[in-house]
């Protein structure tokens, strides 16, 4: 909408404002205060928190604007609180979303607007709200009824700016609102005569303050209602329902336009659903509490209101018994009223919905209500308990086969035994409890009786005959008996031992008889004796076997596995022959062993000359070892590459290994960056070696690496030797090392140990490389110690030739060198470098 048509309703709503109302002689006065507002919360611990939870910043007031325009921007406001300043009018995209969002939820035909450029119209009715930082569902709006300006307080007042419900010390509150010299108004209200919903002088929010333009306050509460016109459309007073009786709709229905009224809801009927009188019947199956609305459409669309009717009709309904009506002696059944009431009193003056009783009787309940009083009861049964008891003794003894007779008593019910029996009295042949049970509604009894069977005697002799006797030995006889045990021999112990041949009775007998058995013994044979045969010594080569001839009465086992007599032994160790037969067993052991095995053991099958040294080659087994240029002995020296192998010669045969020697160069170059910085300094470090398999970094404050690239962290000021350690894949090593100082101007130096001068364009000169250096001296020497190159220049690289120009051998030379740094301290370092070509 643009400002024209804005300011078009804006007059075309004063307009109609004007027309409708009386207004003031004076410049505004002061018509009502929403003292005690709602809110979303109460967590107020900032002006900035929650965005408009706290009760503070949804207070309002209104005013009527007299005969002249008045503007907000001369307006001033004293709140009753004392405690919060006026922070001044604001109209900006936010009080807009708040208007727009009141305004779509007005249900009435009322509508809010804002002032345009701040001018409040003559005899315009106008709403303060105490921050833009407010609440739009707090406090409703839907019934509003008439025009209105309404304006905001600028963010920042979090607490009250009124005084809620209190009856302590003064309780009088003013609120002075000034438009400049001769415009202002005050009104005062007493907080403690504020009142509730249902007009009790306590706190609640909605409490409100209405004031006669003489400053006469009156008190009311709507509940979380703005203090502004709302029409009345009320569906009435919640209803009851007695039996036989209808309900008589009361509805209010004012200050508004309302048609095509409606009314709904329940199971029943209304004799007219379009008035608000109606009278609404009942049906049978309403719940015990429902709700009726009554529709209409207003001037801003559907509007509703309701009642909960609370239908008595069900209150008291009968009597329940848990778990039922016939009870057990010595338990107790639980009775309930059934219905919807809350005030149920029992006939013994109980006054409850549920009791518990145990007797047997009639119990009665009665509920009174604004219905009037009704009364129900219920017969309760008691049954008796059953019992059962066994008669019969068990103490006489019964053979395995006899049969008797076993007896019960009892009550409350037919006896059922567990065979599946009934009545008091069953035969029993079986050893085992039994138990008689009766069982009727209330219980389940039961006695039991244990039978215990006398077993018949038998005995059997283990071993069963005949049992032969090995010479010289004894045999154990063993009777398993069903009673007491007896031998011919007069031995009553169930194992006997025997030594000599002839035939063996034994008894066993209890109350119920006597039973027997025997066993022949018989003279049998001998012990196995062991002995092992080789056909030739007991020392082989592998591939080679001995055979074993073992020899004994009996069958043969060797190391534990069955086998003929004679065994084919083909690899070095211990064999043991056992013999065995039903006279005992015998053993003999004898030893395999190796004769003389070659071995040849190497560490690896290729091996380097390091940077043109030498490659010396260890080797372990059995000896004497021969190596494939001449030599005899457990290590050997290479100086030239090639295919070489080594060999040891014994009575098994001779055994080789064969290896490579090759020439392997490595020399270990380092990029790093910055070599110098404030602390904390973080370096990268970079592994440039070509042909190195292994890394090892030292830092030189205690911590070590083994990437190829890393970026370590120097926390502390100081000078630090970072090392690099390269190895070969074939352990050839080479080590440099770089220096990093840290600290304000860090004195750094970095010269490499080596280089490879041979026209690649690669790593062909060697320089020195630093930072914070005022003064450079470099000097390279041969091995006789004659100066080969100087220089004063740190950027001068060394090309690998001398004084005369000429290139000089592989090899090294000496060389010192001394600089001074900018912190006037001199460093002297000295070395080798070694030239590879």
């Amino acid at each position: 909408m643009n400002q024209l048509t804005a300011i078009s309703i804006f007059a075309v709503l004063f307009c109609c404002l004007q027309t409708s109302a009386q207004v003031p002689t004076s410049c505004f006065e002061i018509e009502s205060i929403l003292v005690d507002a709602c809110a979303l919360s109460n967590n107020c611990g900032s002006a900035a928190s929650p965005a408009c939870g706290c009760e503070g910043k949804n207070e309002m007031f209104g005013f009527k604007v007299g005969p002249a325009d008045l503007n907000t921007a001369d307006m001033d406001i004293d709140w009753p609180n004392g405690t919060n300043p006026f922070l001044g009018v604001c109209q900006n995209a936010t009080t807009a979303d708040h208007v727009a969002e009141l305004n779509a939820s007005i249900i009435n035909c009322g509508y809010l607007v804002e002032p345009v450029g701040g001018v409040l119209p003559a005899e315009s009715s106008v709403l303060m709200i105490t921050s833009t930082d407010f609440c739009v569902t707090a406090n409703s709006f839907a019934g509003l009824s008439d025009t209105l300006i309404i304006i905001f307080q600028c963010p920042g007042n979090y607490y009250g700016h009124f005084a809620n419900y209190s009856t302590g010390g003064n309780t009088a509150r003013t609120i002075e609102v000034d438009f400049g010299p001769g415009c202002d108004d005050e009104v005062t209200y007493q907080k403690d005569e504020l009142v509730d919903q249902n007009g009790m002088n306590v706190a609640e929010d909605g409490a409100t303050v209405n004031f006669t333009w003489a400053g006469v306050p009156t008190y009311s509460n709507f509940g979380c209602t703005a203090p502004v016109p709302q029409s009345i459309f009320d569906a009435g007073p919640n209803a009851v329902i007695c039996p036989g009786e209808d309900i008589s709709l009361a509805a209010i229905v004012e200050n508004g336009v309302y048609s095509n009224l409606n009314w709904s809801g329940g199971l029943g009927t209304f004799s007219n659903p379009a008035d608000p009188n109606a009278t609404y019947f009942p049906h049978p199956d309403d719940a015990d509490e429902f709700i009726i609305q009554l529709t209409a459409d207003g001037c801003a669309g559907p509007v509703t209101d309701e009642i909960t009717v609370f239908n008595l009709t069900a209150d008291l309904t009968g009597i329940s018994a848990s778990p039922g009506a016939t009870i057990c002696d010595g338990q107790t059944v639980t009775l309930t009223a059934e219905g919807a009431g809350n005030t149920f009193q029992w006939d013994g003056g109980v006054v409850a919905q549920s009791i518990d009783v145990a007797s047997a009787g009639t119990y009665a309940v009665s509920l009174t209500n604004g219905c009037g009083t009704v009364t129900e009861d219920i017969e309760i049964f008691v049954e008796d308990l059953p019992t059962v008891e066994m008669v019969s003794s068990m103490n006489q003894m019964v053979c395995d086969g006899d049969t008797i007779n076993i007896v019960a008593s009892g009550t409350g019910g037919d006896i059922t035994w567990s065979t599946g029996a009934m009545g008091n009295t069953i035969p029993i042949s079986e050893e085992g409890w039994y138990y008689a049970t009766v069982q009727n509604d209330c219980a389940v009894v039961t006695d039991s009786a244990q039978l215990t069977i006398s077993a018949l005697p038998s005995v059997t002799i283990d071993p069963v005959g005949p049992v032969e006797l090995c010479e010289g030995a004894t045999v154990e006889l063993t009777a398993a008996a069903v009673g007491n045990i007896l031998w011919l021999t007069s031995q009553n112990t169930a194992v006997i031992e025997v030594s000599e041949p002839g035939i063996y009775e034994v008894s066993a007998s209890n109350s119920c008889g006597v039973d027997f058995d025997q066993v022949e013994v018989i003279q049998g044979g001998s012990a196995p004796q062991a002995e092992i045969t080789s056909s030739d010594d007991l020392v082989i080569c592998p591939g080679e076997s001995v055979q074993l001839v073992g020899s004994g009465d009996g069958a043969y086992t060797w190391n534990g596995q069955s086998s003929p007599a004679s065994f084919d032994a083909g690899e070095a160790g211990l064999y043991t022959l056992i013999v065995t037969n039903d006279c005992g067993t015998d053993s003999e052991s004898v030893e395999v062993v190796w004769d003389d095995l070659p071995l040849v053991e190497l560490e690896s099958n290729a091996y380097a000359i390091c940077n043109g040294s030498s490659a010396l080659i260890s080797v372990d087994g059995n000896g004497p070892f021969y190596w494939s240029d001449g030599g005899v002995a457990d290590e050997n020296i290479f100086d030239s590459p090639g295919d070489y192998f080594v060999y040891s010669v014994a009575n098994c045969g001779v055994d080789t290994a064969f290896f490579e020697v090759q020439e392997q160069g490595i020399q270990a170059e380092i990029d790093a960056f910055p070599l110098s910085g404030e602390a904390p300094l973080s370096v990268e470090f970079i592994n440039e070696t070509i042909g190195g398999q292994t890394v090892d970094w030292t830092f030189g404050d205690g911590e070590l690496s083994s990437l190829d690239e890393v970026t370590h962290t120097f926390s502390e000021e100081g000078d630090y030797q970072v090392s690099m350690t390269v190895t070969s894949p074939l352990g050839c090593t080479s080590q440099t090392a770089v220096l990093i100082s840290v600290g304000q101007c860090p004195f750094t130096l970095y010269l490499p140990t080596s280089f490879t001068p041979d026209g690649d364009g690669l790593n062909d000169q060697i320089r020195a490389v630093g930072e914070c250096i005022e003064l450079f001296e470099w000097h390279i020497y041969d091995r006789w110690g004659n100066e080969i190159f100087t220089s004063n220049e740190m950027n001068t690289p060394w090309n690998s030739t001398d004084s005369q120009g000429f290139a000089v051998l592989n090899g090294e030379y000496p060389y010192w060198l001394q600089v001074q740094d900018t912190n006037g301290e001199t460093h002297r370092f000295s070395g080798s470098i070694t030239v590879i070509r």
